[in-house]
């Protein structure tokens, strides 16, 4: 059908394999989604999903819930499992608007979205424009 997007580009989900079977790798990458641009370092699900769960406090009822979730995400990867690639993970992700000013501009952002949304993309960071 015209219009719908239903390819996953093959060359950035090897990239992401390579972060997945790997924890320490990550590659600088700049995605095109739906016209907006995201940069930031390729990382691995298992990493993402330690590193998300611990943004929430687990003396909350329902922060407990979603971190035990995330957790056991991270867990099913590590164990070996490896899940059809469906989604892509960035760290110190920075989203660009049309003037070169990244949102947010200070903290440690993680970015997930889905690999079949994504238009295009390059090695490499964007930095911020003065």
């Amino acid at each position: 059908m015209p219009g719908i997007k239903n390819e996953k580009d093959v060359i950035l989900q090897m990239m992401i394999e390579a972060c997945n079977d790997n924890e320490d790798y990550t590659l600088p990458v700049t995605v095109n989604v739906n016209g907006s641009i995201i940069s930031g370092d390729l990382i691995g699900a298992e990493r993402y999903f330690t590193e998300f769960k611990e943004a929430f406090n687990t003396d909350l009822d329902a922060d407990k819930g979603i971190y035990e979730s995330l957790e056991k995400a991270a867990d099913k990867l590590s164990s070996g499992e490896e899940p059809e690639i469906n989604y892509i993970h960035i760290a110190g992700a920075k989203l660009f608007d049309e003037s070169g000013t990244a949102l947010p501009s200070k903290g440690d952002v993680l970015w997930r979205g889905k690999l079949k949304e994504v238009d295009g993309f390059f090695l490499g960071k964007v930095k911020e424009s003065s």
